[in-house]
């Protein structure tokens, strides 16, 4: 069962590189198999520990501005509005995946990863797949050790496409810059 397991797995990592190189949505279904399948097999799983905090701090951006690929995983785990169509609203930990996601067209090797927080105020777990720059040790990461890890030549702009101004204030005092 488990060779199986794997190989499914496996299938689906290429799927998933299929739809972040062409910037295709992902589905429910498949990322409900991601959130399964790949908990154990062909990536890393990158644990977030959600500053309790933040809990109602999420960022306004432009939809144009996000790949679909990040878009549609937000929306369907309804963590923003599927009908405003002008702007989206993303938490904190996005920013991270956002700064870092592999330009898998331009060469980048990429390396497969799945984010999962636990948001406390709905009691749910959520799940986020992205292949980024740099492969990251399995283990559980606060939100500042996130933000310190970001590319300097990326933050800028991230920075600059977010409507919220409180953005950089939250960064600097996360990261004690």
């Amino acid at each position: 069962m488990s060779l199986e397991l794997r190989r499914r797995a496996r299938h689906l990592v290429k799927l998933l590189r299929e739809l972040q190189t062409s910037d295709h949505p992902i589905t429910a279904p498949l990322l409900i198999a991601a959130k399964h399948l790949l908990q154990h097999h062909c990536c890393r799983v990158i644990t977030i520990k959600h500053p309790y905090q933040l809990d109602d701090f999420f960022f306004k951006t432009a939809r144009v501005v996000l790949p679909r690929f990040i878009v549609s995983q937000l929306e369907e785990q309804v963590l923003t509005d599927p009908n405003d169509s002008e702007e989206i609203l993303w938490p904190p930990h996005i920013l991270f995946v956002c700064q870092n996601l592999a330009n898998l067209r331009g060469g980048d090797r990429g390396y497969a990863s799945l984010f999962r927080w636990y948001y406390p105020p709905d009691h749910r777990t959520y799940y986020f797949f992205a292949y980024i720059k740099f492969s990251m040790p399995r283990r559980t990461y606060t939100l500042s050790e996130l933000l310190e890890l970001r590319s300097s030549s990326d933050s800028r702009s991230i920075m600059s496409l977010t409507t919220n101004s409180e953005l950089g204030t939250l960064s600097a005092q996360l990261c004690h810059c």
